[in-house]
């Protein structure tokens, strides 16, 4: 006979492995809770490290291991959800996630993306700029992840970038407030614009992975390697991968924001979940120095072009924020110069500017549609537009540019093309807007013009924006109504550099 102690002893122990073996099967994948998996090259069959797998508009996200190998919770994922498994230089896989809940413990194959060695040589010496500055002890507030709770893997901040001309990046620079780990390793992204300015395609082909292990101040990432140029206005985001030990104070590591600069900030909490935008001053510390691609002219090399080989004597201008290079296209020989193709020269009113137009206040949507004639002597291809801002105290514009032809009487008729969209931001001065990648062709005169969509202020005060004007024919309407009225004494000071 079994004492009563001793009989209760059992009982007890027999309730605790009973709860023991409860608890390790609702933390078990066997509930779905939790999906693991392997990402592999699909040539090599080596592990892919540092993957990103991600659920489109969610804040659901991971990234694998060096050796491949992710554990992604799956809990609040539905049936209809979309999950993304990518790999920078490799096409990303996409699942429904009714599907891949019966995944688990699967190896998935990324196929590499088709490559293209780009070639960038210079045939002159190219201008320095730098987009920020580096001061020291200026900061105001901070940026990043404080706390075990808040520093999830996958998560990107960063800020858009302007830019008036083509540029080849050298290094990236940004500044730690806090950093509480030994060390973090974090990965850049550079993207694409829509016309929203939100992220779009990725401009990088390849991972460019670095080491915070800095408690505070400058990193510089040295990014020329990598040969990334670009056109027109971009965002940079920096994306938590994995982080090194941490002090008894528990893990924090935060980026200093620059103190009266208003800047459009970006954060996201996952992989492909839905980007915040900040406008204001709390722009993260992120500081560019690159080297200045000018106009490009007979004498000056391109950079990404489309189907060419060095076998090609002469080859067409373009010159897109993505590099806009047909797959089947490989430079091979970094020896090679390539030139344009046919001359270059500017048509419009680009001097004699003799007064302004424009208003102050806040301005939030214009209907005001206003343009000059430009005299067309034979058939060009269009390489940029360039329109002179005399004052704008507005931090972000975004336009709508669009050209008409002229009818017999020489007024304004059909478009020509679709409406280029673009922004800019608290510039002054002569604007230049690259259009090479939408392979505009005009054989006769035409009308160029601008309009205001939306203007951008990070504060409340009236805000000033004039255009400047010269002599020449121009042309005004108000949308609302259509009719075009006609000024042959001025017009807006703009002009289109073209090639023959």
């Amino acid at each position: 006979m079994i004492p009563m102690r001793r009989l209760r002893e059992n009982q007890v122990m027999c309730a605790a492995k009973m709860l023991v073996a409860a608890i390790c099967l609702l933390s078990s994948p066997v509930l779905g809770q939790s999906q693991r998996g392997k990402i592999i090259d699909a040539d090599t069959r080596e592990p892919l490290e540092f993957s990103s797998i991600g659920v489109i508009g969610k804040n659901i996200g991971e990234v694998s291991n060096r050796d491949g190998m992710f554990e992604l919770n799956v809990s609040s994922l539905a049936d209809s959800d979309s999950v993304v498994i990518t790999f920078l230089g490799y096409e990303p896989l996409i699942f429904r996630g009714k599907e891949f809940k019966q995944k688990d413990g699967s190896v998935f194959t990324l196929q590499p993306k088709a490559k293209v060695l780009r070639s960038v040589e210079i045939t002159d010496q190219m201008a320095l700029v730098e987009f920020g500055k580096k001061d020291k002890n200026k900061f105001k507030g901070f940026n990043g992840w404080g706390g075990e709770e808040n520093a999830g893997k996958g998560k990107q901040l960063g800020l858009l970038v302007d830019v008036d001309s083509e540029i080849l990046l050298n290094t990236i620079s940004i500044h730690v407030e806090k950093n509480t780990y030994d060390s973090v390793l974090m990965r850049l992204h550079i993207y694409a614009l829509n016309s929203n300015d939100d992220p779009t395609e990725e401009l990088l082909s390849s991972n460019v992975l670095f080491t915070v292990d800095k408690h505070s101040g400058w990193v510089d990432i040295d990014v020329r390697p990598y040969r990334i140029d670009v056109a027109q206005d971009f965002c940079i985001t920096l994306e938590w991968v994995k982080a090194y030990g941490k002090d008894t104070k528990g893990g924090m590591l935060t980026f200093s924001r620059m103190p009266n600069k208003p800047g459009i900030s970006l954060y996201r909490g996952a992989f492909e979940s839905d980007w915040t935008k900040q406008e204001g001053e709390r722009a993260p510390a992120i500081v560019i120095a690159a080297s200045q691609i000018e106009a490009l002219t007979n004498n000056r090399v391109l950079v990404h072009r489309r189907s060419a080989s060095p076998s090609h004597a002469t080859l067409t201008a373009n010159t897109a924020a993505k590099p806009m290079v047909s797959e089947s296209s490989t430079f091979t020989d970094y020896s090679a110069v390539y030139k344009t193709s046919g001359h270059q020269k500017a048509i419009g009113l680009t001097k004699a500017i003799k007064s302004t137009e424009g208003a102050s206040g806040l301005l939030s949507e214009s209907s005001d549609e206003s343009g000059t004639v430009i005299h067309v002597d034979k058939e060009y291809s269009l390489v940029d537009f360039n329109f002179h801002l005399r004052f704008n105290t507005f931090d972000s514009l975004l336009f709508k540019l669009c050209i008409y032809q002229l009818d017999d009487a020489g007024a304004p008729a059909n478009l020509i093309a679709a409406p280029v969209e673009f922004r800019i931001g608290k510039k002054e001065g002569w604007q230049r807007i690259n259009l090479e990648s939408y392979k505009i062709v005009v054989t006769q005169d035409i009308l160029v013009t601008l309009r205001l969509v939306d203007a951008v202020s990070a504060d409340n005060k009236s805000k000033d924006l004039y255009f400047s004007k010269a002599i020449g024919t121009g042309y005004r309407r108000d949308i609302r109504v259509g009719e075009w009225s006609s000024n042959t004494a001025t017009a807006r000071a703009l002009y289109l550099n073209v090639r023959d």
